[in-house]
């Protein structure tokens, strides 16, 4: 009488996770990177089964942020606020309770405040922000740079005054009387446009009466 005994052994599939710089023994050697591993083996009673590995490696490269602030302001990092520029890490628990670290580039804009002097004509107009200047003084407003940050802007606005000038002059016949370039003769009104040391217009007015002579010969008849 002949037994026949026959063993059947499956074949085995293990998935197994590791962090990135770790090793998973498979066989008589260690595995570092994902992928599917497969050798065949032997069960004690000599029967071949294959044993296959799913390996999954979770990367713990550090995952790279950038922020931009302006000066003045702090940017909350994992509950630590920033306000110096530089390079900053933050390491914690991921899948697997694999280290998970973030590096964050923080950039922060400088804010510089400006201050200028502008010089006008009585009766002129300057266009500050949203505001039309006639008036002397100073003036601030705050205003936004190219990279979003807020900055103070301070004007001094300084303002000429350019009164007109008016004459009343009085010249014998025969005489003649400088203005601006013409000899004057005769009587009557004349004005000229001039402009100051600041370049600000006015007019000068003239009233020109020329006295005729009076003759002697007459005053001797008399």
């Amino acid at each position: 009488t002949l037994t026949l005994t026959v063993n059947f052994w499956e074949d085995v599939f293990v998935a197994a996770t590791i962090c990135q710089g770790e090793e998973y023994p498979f066989g008589n050697v260690f595995v570092t990177d994902a992928g599917t591993y497969t050798e065949t083996r032997q069960t004690p009673e000599g029967c071949d089964f294959t044993y296959s590995l799913e390996l999954t490696v979770i990367s713990t490269e550090p995952i790279l942020e950038t922020a931009e602030i302006c000066e003045g302001l702090s940017y909350d990092f994992f509950g630590e606020l920033l306000t110096v520029p530089g390079t900053y890490f933050h390491t914690e628990p991921g899948p697997n309770d694999c280290p998970q670290t973030t590096q964050l580039e923080l950039t922060v804009f400088e804010t510089e405040n400006v201050a200028f002097t502008q010089e006008i004509c009585e009766g002129d107009v300057v266009l500050f922000g949203d505001e039309m200047l006639t008036e002397a003084g100073v003036y601030q407003r705050k205003a936004v740079d190219a990279n979003g940050c807020v900055y103070v802007e301070t004007l001094t606005l300084i303002v000429f005054s350019a009164e007109d000038v008016f004459h009343n002059i009085q010249i014998c016949t025969g005489e003649s009387y400088p203005f601006f370039g013409r000899n004057l003769t005769s009587s009557g009104s004349y004005d000229s446009q001039q402009l100051t040391d600041q370049d600000c217009e006015y007019t000068v007015f003239l009233e020109l009466e020329v006295v005729p002579e009076i003759n002697a010969e007459i005053f001797r008849q008399i």
